[in-house]
């Protein structure tokens, strides 16, 4: 969250984690972030560039990354903060 905000001591962050966490917070954030990141029928998309990990099979070590353009999601995002 560096990237949005600056981190400060002196707020209420019971009352923050309540207010983001209720419906009326989150339904909005989810709809936008659905609405921006669909891929609309047709070869183009709205692609952004991610990175996929290799994994030892049953172990989950972490083998290789690489750079891979992703043109949307298999499933509408969701968020949650914690």
């Amino acid at each position: 969250m560096r990237a949005f905000a600056q981190r400060t001591d002196d707020g209420d962050e019971d009352a923050v984690r309540s207010i983001l966490q209720a419906p009326e917070s989150l339904s909005p954030i989810e709809a936008e972030a659905v609405r921006l990141m669909l891929v609309p029928p047709g070869p183009e998309g709205p692609g952004f560039e991610g990175t996929m990990g290799f994994f030892v099979e049953g172990d989950g070590t972490l083998i290789d990354t690489d750079t891979v353009q992703v043109r949307g999601w298999a499933i509408n995002p969701s968020i949650a903060f914690d």
